[in-house]
């Protein structure tokens, strides 16, 4: 089924990237092997501490670890909390110390220190992306709502709706120039 999907893709468009996701970097090698005859082109990683675990040397080691396959290594989603507080009654994915790094804490400085170091992360172990999970699930419907966000405090927006301004200190020029797809053959 996968290899008619990838087929798919490039019949459709002969010049389209084609990704497989893989959720964590725990048994990524088993993945890796399992999917050597499937024609794709990169792997995007999930990461989230609470799931995947709190090893940043560990999913360096895993993005580093695509490029022996031939593969372009990227994290495909992930997202860190800026507080544990809650502008709804829905209950939040993260809420407490024990579910995130402690190097960065939950706050909006703890929130762009780690997506700057993962920025880092993906440049030093060769890979060529990622991508922030839910930056716009902020919560609505009012402080009563119980059908609001579960991430609201993962959100790149704060409980007022603006931007969080630590996160402009991202170098996001920087960013870009090395996100383009390049060949890694």
């Amino acid at each position: 089924m996968i290899d008619a999907g990838i087929q798919a893709v490039r019949d459709a468009e002969t010049d389209s990237k084609v990704m497989l996701h893989f959720a964590g970097y725990r048994e990524l090698e088993s993945f890796l092997a399992e999917c050597d005859t499937l024609d794709y082109d990169m792997l995007g990683l999930s990461y989230y501490p609470i799931w995947h675990g709190k090893s940043l040397d560990s999913l360096r080691t895993a993005i580093g670890s695509i490029s022996a396959y031939g593969k372009i290594g990227v994290i495909a989603e992930f997202a860190y909390p800026f507080t544990f507080d809650w502008a709804d009654w829905t209950n939040n994915i993260i809420g407490s110390e024990d579910q995130i790094l402690p190097a960065y804490a939950a706050e909006p400085s703890g929130q762009a220190k780690y997506v700057r170091d993962l920025v880092k992360l993906i440049k030093d172990a060769q890979g060529s992306g990622l991508c922030y999970w839910g930056g716009e699930m902020i919560a609505f419907d009012g402080p009563e709502s119980t059908e609001g966000s579960s991430f609201e405090n993962q959100a790149l927006f704060d409980f007022q709706f603006k931007a969080l301004p630590e996160l402009k200190s991202v170098d996001l020029a920087a960013l870009q120039s090395h996100m383009e797809v390049v060949d890694h053959s």
